[in-house]
């Protein structure tokens, strides 16, 4: 709640609103050893995302009756893992414009998402949301 009070503009931490960047210097920045810090740091952010999906999928390619059928297992989880990345890349270049135009709509955005929060707040506090959860969870599509 302290968050969506600090969100709306009711409170004004200044300590929520620092920032901390790194700055390198231009001259230094087409190196290898900077490619591959930056490919680590990508590798150890995704390996609790992917590592048990290419887990289960290299468990259940070793154990088909053809290594072709497991290499096309592995083929369509490939696929599966980088054809958002193209779409991501492909929607980022053409977006610009659209982003810009939603700029503008930010404090008022940030208003609103603070309030949002301040209600889930006390929804939380007050118990509420799990009696919520429990009536939306009998519309459930899936069924057990």
């Amino acid at each position: 709640m302290v968050f969506g009070l600090q969100m709306a503009g009711i409170f004004k931490f200044r300590f929520f609103m620092r920032e901390k960047r790194w700055s390198l210097r231009k001259e230094k920045t087409e190196n290898i050893f900077n490619s591959m810090i930056v490919g680590m740091a990508f590798a150890t952010g995704w390996t609790p995302c992917v590592g048990l999906t290419l887990s289960s999928i290299l468990l259940l390619a070793g154990s088909t009756e053809t290594m072709y059928i497991g290499m096309f297992l592995l083929w369509f989880y490939s696929l599966g893992l980088g054809i958002p990345f193209l779409i991501i890349s492909l929607a980022i270049t053409r977006s610009l414009r659209i982003v810009k135009n939603v700029n503008k709509w930010l404090p008022a955005l940030s208003v609103i998402n603070g309030w949002v929060m301040v209600l889930l707040g006390v929804l939380l506090y007050t118990g509420q949301m799990q009696k919520i959860s429990a009536l939306l969870s009998s519309y459930s599509v899936f069924s057990y």
